[in-house]
């Protein structure tokens, strides 16, 4: 019976541990249906969440630009957004090298504080401003294993939400020939979160906009849940060790 209760008490640590949220692309297809059919999971554990993110049938191909919320200010577009410098910044600034820029107004209520570019080999994070964006650490490329790319987050490194941070993301490709030298953008209409017309019927390209009217909104449990949940696991334990006694 003591076997019995340790192992209870051990699934319950694990229960406790994550905390699972999935959100869905939009169902557009204007890449090839890189994330459009996809999901997005974050699980949170601790102080971080691991995301999983199950491409469509094209894989993930391009970039993926994914926003954050967590802290106080931020922006509301990304029309400021002037970093070049490289494949990752162009994504998250949607501004080409040479030519264009594609700019995306976020949903009321959202505005963005960090970015992460991820690609099927690499997960960056930034934070985001006028300027030169700030590169991060926090974010860890764990794996591509077919059609699903894994990386982690600390909840550290985006300010240390307590309750919950918002998201939204957009596949971008930084490296368009638009300029005739590989170094331009081209947004897609594929997102995570909802545009206005949901999808938007064409890619923004580009110079074309996109506009969310909503965002994900990852949840990050109290502290304080996870010590109720283990409790009530534990005092279910004690309860059929009284009874088996």
């Amino acid at each position: 019976m003591k076997k019995l209760a340790l192992s209870l008490i051990a699934l319950a640590m694990g229960t406790a541990g994550a905390f699972a949220q999935t959100f869905p692309g939009n169902g557009a297809t204007g890449f090839g249906d890189q994330i459009g059919s996809g999901t997005l999971t974050a699980s949170v554990s601790g102080g971080t969440v691991t995301f999983t993110l199950t491409a469509g049938p094209s894989g993930l191909g391009n970039d993926l630009a994914l926003y954050i919320d967590s802290t106080a200010g931020g922006f509301s577009d990304t029309s400021t957004f002037t970093d070049t410098a490289d494949g990752g910044r162009r994504t998250l600034s949607g501004k080409g090298a040479t030519t264009g820029q594609s700019v995306v107004t976020f949903a009321p209520g959202f505005t963005a504080d960090f970015g992460i570019d991820l690609t099927a080999s690499s997960a960056n994070l930034f934070a985001l401003n006028t300027g030169s964006f700030i590169f991060t650490l926090g974010a860890n490329f764990v794996s591509t294993v077919g059609n699903v790319t894994t990386f982690t987050l600390s909840l550290a490194s985006i300010g240390n939400p307590i309750t919950s941070f918002g998201l939204v993301g957009n596949i971008v490709n930084p490296n368009d020939n638009a300029g005739g030298n590989n170094n331009d953008l081209f947004r897609s209409n594929e997102t995570f979160g909802t545009s206005t017309t949901n999808p938007p019927l064409t890619n923004p390209g580009n110079n074309g906009t996109l506009t969310f009217s909503s965002f994900d909104i990852v949840v990050v449990p109290e502290p304080s849940t996870w010590m109720m949940m283990l409790g009530g696991l534990g005092m279910l334990v004690l309860l059929r060790r009284r009874r088996t006694a």
